[in-house]
């Protein structure tokens, strides 16, 4: 009985430590006016739009909720590629609106063979006027500011990729962006790391 008690825990903790994410086609968002809300935060008034010899159709990319680097917010999932001379520029805006958003996070993921390159920049309006930046490369990742607590932010975006003379080039392959919650958000690591020990009690259990 303790066995299957404790496997029961086990998998009950690993599936609850993320929020469960949900998919929105970004085209539809922007066609739509479409918005939705995870964890406490509304994400409204998508627009986007597409320019270059390796524009990406909208209609091909998505929006995945997400819980990252302390805070919920999304990812756009897709392929943004260029090769050879080939670049592409993606603009996005949206509102996020919560009772007291006071940090961003923008993070990236993708690949950047010889002169190749992607950057990401972004400007966070409020209420006063901008609030501050964010930025992303290929080599640089990642940023993370905070800032003085809004209740809605504009949220300014513009995502570029160059093959620059290399092929294959630049493959940019996720573009995530996360705010502090309204609430306590699920601790992903933590609750994986309480899965792993409660599956070693269950493995030391069997075991004697």
């Amino acid at each position: 009985m303790r066995l299957r008690w404790l496997a029961a825990l086990a998998a009950t903790v690993a599936l609850g430590g993320s929020a469960h994410a949900a998919s929105y086609n970004l085209g539809a968002l922007v066609s739509g006016g479409g918005s939705f809300v995870y964890n406490g935060l509304t994400f409204s008034d998508f627009s986007a739009s597409s320019t270059g010899p390796a524009a990406v159709d909208i209609n091909g990319l998505n929006v995945v909720t997400t819980v990252q680097a302390g805070g919920s917010g999304f990812f756009i999932a897709g392929s943004l590629t260029a090769n050879g001379s080939d670049f592409g520029d993606l603009a996005i805006s949206y509102t996020v609106t919560g009772s007291h958003i006071n940090d961003a996070f923008l993070g990236t993921a993708g690949t950047a063979q010889g002169d190749s390159s992607y950057n990401v920049g972004e400007t966070l309006i409020g209420a006063g006027g901008t609030v501050g930046t964010l930025s992303a490369t290929n080599t640089s990742q990642s940023d993370h500011i905070f800032f003085a607590q809004q209740s809605s932010l504009t949220v300014l975006k513009d995502i570029g990729w160059l093959g620059n003379g290399s092929t294959p080039g630049v493959d940019l392959s996720i573009v995530s962006q996360t705010f502090s919650s309204p609430g306590p958000v699920p601790g992903a690591g933590y609750a994986g790391l309480l899965a792993l020990a409660l599956a070693g009690l269950y493995t030391r259990a069997r075991r004697a």
